[in-house]
């Protein structure tokens, strides 16, 4: 079983920041599976990146390391393989 976890952090989109947090995500051994941007005015004005691990151990140590450095991070959850 895969797993998962989403880095949400608000608008406007940083790539930078992206790019720093999928640099993270990979040296822990995690993958780029889906990004969304979510602009509902007054509610959610969002960018959400999520990640994929072939192992959950992996997903909650790099979890550990993003949450170290700030990043607001929602999951370690189960991720069925396709």
């Amino acid at each position: 079983m895969n797993a998962m976890f989403e880095v949400i952090y608000p608008r406007p989109r940083d790539l930078d920041r992206e790019r720093k947090i999928s640099e993270i995500v990979a040296s822990h051994g995690g993958r780029f599976d889906f990004f969304e941007e979510t602009d509902i005015p007054a509610v959610a004005q969002t960018i959400t990146l999520t990640f994929v691990f072939d192992d959950r151990a992996q997903a909650e140590t790099a979890e550990s390391a993003l949450l170290s450095l700030g990043h607001h991070v929602e999951g370690v959850c189960d991720y069925p393989k396709s």
